[in-house]
């Protein structure tokens, strides 16, 4: 099989039969615009058509096909002349200019024969003077048209316009208007003066027709298309059969970050996007930057120095920033910032992201970060590939990608150990973000290919992902974010559940589930006022959900407010009265408010649920001793123990009570029991060597403080002096009290 030509930079090459083989996304803009150019030509009235996209759009794709569609149109034929302008036509200044173009573009769309007669034509015309030549040319023009109607396209008209200056614009305009003869199909990268300035003679002359990015399951199709007019293929399967696999969806979605929905770019990533070859990959890449690096400095020259300001802080930055800090770093002023960020929005060149009151402003093109970073790092590329790398493959990917590829002559080891040890995955955040956008615009579809494209790139358990899709479908979206949120957050994907939580909380402040989920997260993360905060929200709402009152009051007791824990138990436990937990952990706040018979009882309440609760049998032996209920606190300990043996704190305990009962022997048994579970506890030591001393063993004593000497760690304990006399003295007068 033979491989067509599908060009980058200049889709005008490409034979009509290819350029419609991978055509996506425009199919009604192409028959409007058909439509228009047909109704010009056979009605009095004429059409002006002007699309606008940033470089790579697709505008010469589109004009391409238009201009093959409408030539093949019969009948046309003996009604339609067609003049298409070459895509950069530097040279215009003038209204002549321009019309000799025109003679030029419509004698090589005729043919040979008439290129020979049109190159007779302007030698003439160069020989008079510019303005007998430019009234001779006009005329010509309109007799060569006749009673046909000229269709008249004109790429890059910023350019055009630009070197036509005013006088020549007035001139085409007048053209246009006088004769009614020319329909006109224009593009441009964006608005500029010449069309947008009431003062201008184009000022709402033309239709404009913004092309918009393709999204992912266009790009499918499009480089599905690609595929099946080339040879490109891996070791297994054709590209256009890869591409409809999850891992090609994937991929065709790390592809969409770095182009921002850009054709050209995704043309560009079809040569390798199944590459398995870790260097073919990375070469194919490098390349490729190489190959859009003058593109993107070709858009950078088009912007203002404020702009490209603006634009290098947002490469250097790497991620959104908002408009106050643009406007700090690069020291102008916040409205210009403001008022230059639109203006860049409007171009194509950034994208912005509400949160709240703030604008976050970050590229719209990854690949432009990287091309522009090229040139900055003078060689020293390798972070840019682990960017890259980090983007293309998963987390779960990237170790076997180790195994296999960790003679790469791009990255060395330490770069390979730099990329594995991260959990970052961008495309998960990418994709959560677009799962976000359709659950809010209520797209049924395009939500549960997201959601089973999630599935593939993330860790996603199959019941998780049947609740989602069937929330989905029923048609309940709000749910549905909140169970990918927690499916997240099983994934240990933390930072992307909390996006999710705080989108549902910004659309929807009584969503009290969220703001319970996110309080048990800020509570793993120890951030216990920020829990509570949330905890306290979501009983504002709804005061009967009780698994809220339970874990503020685990928060509240980690940080020391007993009181108000127990009132959070209390709440709780009104609600619901059979869970042991509640009840153990209220024993326990208990206990530390020194409230001993109250937290008796809430031993006893939860023991007569659950009987296998170590730490409530050892909370019930702690109050008891407390009361000088020695013996009972001895038989509650031993239950906590016959239940978890591992535990060195346990037999420790028991230690202390048997020496207040002044049980020696067994107290230094369980002493040594706990230090055979956990050598290296300083108290451990030093409570053995107490009970030692105590019972005069000063030999044994000794040998057990210098072992607690040894496993001093807290600087808040004292350094005992090495002199035995000054070290006993000092272990009696601080020590013993605790026993007494």
């Amino acid at each position: 099989m033979s491989s067509s030509l599908v060009s980058v930079f200049t889709p005008s090459l490409m034979s009509a039969k290819d350029l419609e083989h991978i055509f996506v996304q425009r199919e009604p803009l192409a028959q409007d615009l058909i439509r228009r150019i047909v109704g010009s030509t056979k009605g009095r009235g004429k059409e002006h058509s002007l699309l606008i996209g940033m470089r790579g759009m697709g505008k010469t794709h589109l004009v391409s096909l238009v201009y093959h569609r409408v030539k093949a149109m019969p009948e046309l034929q003996d009604k339609l002349l067609i003049a298409w302008l070459r895509e950069e036509e530097w040279g215009v200044d003038s209204w002549l200019d321009l019309v000799m173009r025109i003679f030029r573009a419509v004698a090589e769309d005729r043919g040979s024969a008439d290129s020979g007669m049109a190159q007779d034509l302007l030698d003439q015309f160069y020989k008079d003077g510019f303005e007998s030549a430019k009234g001779s040319a006009t005329k010509f023009l309109r007799d060569l048209i006749g009673k046909r109607t000229l269709l008249l396209i004109i790429e890059n008209m910023d350019d055009l316009f630009q070197g036509l200056g005013e006088q020549g614009q007035q001139e085409f305009r007048a053209f246009l208007q006088e004769y009614r003869c020319c329909t006109v199909l224009a593009t441009t990268p964006a608005m500029f003066r010449g069309v947008e300035s009431r003062e201008m003679p184009f000022y709402g002359f033309f239709h404009p027709c913004y092309l918009e990015s393709i999204d992912v399951d266009e790009a499918v199709k499009m480089l599905s298309k690609i595929a099946s007019l080339t040879t490109v293929k891996d070791s297994h399967h054709d590209l256009a059969v890869y591409l409809q696999s999850a891992e090609g969806r994937s991929r065709v979605r790390a592809v969409h970050h770095l182009a921002g929905g850009n054709p050209r770019v995704y043309t560009l990533f079809s040569q390798f996007i199944s590459r398995e070859s870790l260097d073919d990959l990375v070469d194919a890449f490098m390349k490729m930057l190489d190959d859009l690096t003058p593109y993107y400095q070709a858009r950078m020259k088009e912007l203002s120095n404020q702009q490209r300001k603006i634009v290098e802080l947002l490469i250097d930055r790497r991620q959104a920033v908002m408009v106050k800090d643009i406007a700090e770093t690069c020291f102008i002023d916040q409205r210009a910032v403001a008022s230059q960020l639109r203006e860049l929005k409007k171009k194509g060149y950034v994208v912005s992201n509400e949160v709240g009151r703030e604008s976050f402003y970050e590229l719209r093109e990854v690949l432009m970060r990287f091309c522009m970073e090229v040139k900055k790092f003078r060689g020293r590329w390798v972070e840019l590939i682990l960017d890259f790398l980090k983007i293309w493959y998963r987390p779960n990917q990237r170790s076997g990608l180790f195994k296999k590829f960790n003679d790469s002559k791009f990255v060395s080891i330490k770069d390979w150990v730099q990329l594995i040890s991260t959990n970052d995955d961008p495309l998960v955040d990418i994709c959560s973000g677009e799962f976000i956008k359709a659950l809010k615009g209520r797209e049924q579809l395009i939500a549960l290919k997201l959601v089973e494209e999630l599935k593939s790139i993330s860790s996603v358990k199959d019941k998780d992902y049947q609740t989602i899709t069937e929330l989905i479908r029923n048609g309940d979206f709000k749910e549905a974010q909140f169970a990918q949120a927690l499916a997240f957050f099983s994934d240990n994907k933390k930072m992307t559940c909390l996006k999710l939580l705080d989108d549902l909380l910004d659309s929807d402040s009584s969503f009290y589930k969220a703001s319970y989920a996110k309080g048990i997260i800020l509570s793993g993360e120890r951030n216990w006022i920020e829990s509570i905060n949330f905890f306290d929200k979501t009983i504002a709402i709804n005061p009967e959900y009780s698994e809220a009152w339970y874990h503020r009051g685990v928060a509240l007791c980690r940080m020391g407010n007993h009181e108000d824990a127990v009132i959070s138990y209390d709440n709780y436990i009104a609600i619901n009265p059979t869970n042991f937990e509640v009840w153990a952990s209220r024993a326990n706040c208990q206990c530390a408010l020194g409230k001993y018979e109250e937290s008796l009882a809430s031993c006893d309440k939860a023991l007569a649920i659950k009987t296998a609760l170590h730490e409530t049998w050892n909370t019930q032996g702690y109050a008891l001793y407390n009361l000088g209920r020695y013996e009972e606190s001895i038989i509650s300990l031993g239950q906590a123990i016959a239940i978890k043996p591992e535990e060195p704190e346990y037999p420790h305990n028991m230690g202390i009570y048997y020496f207040k009962i002044g049980k020696y022997s067994e107290s230094i048994d369980f002493f040594r029991q706990a230090i055979s579970i956990q050598l290296d506890r300083y108290d451990f030591w030093h409570d053995k060597g107490l009970v030692q001393f105590v019972t005069s063993d000063y030999q044994a004593a000794l040998a057990s403080w210098q072992q607690a000497f040894n496993y001093i760690s807290d600087p808040a304990v004292p350094r005992y002096y090495e002199d035995i006399s000054g070290m006993i003295q000092e272990f009696i007068e601080e020590l013993i009290p605790r026993f007494t």
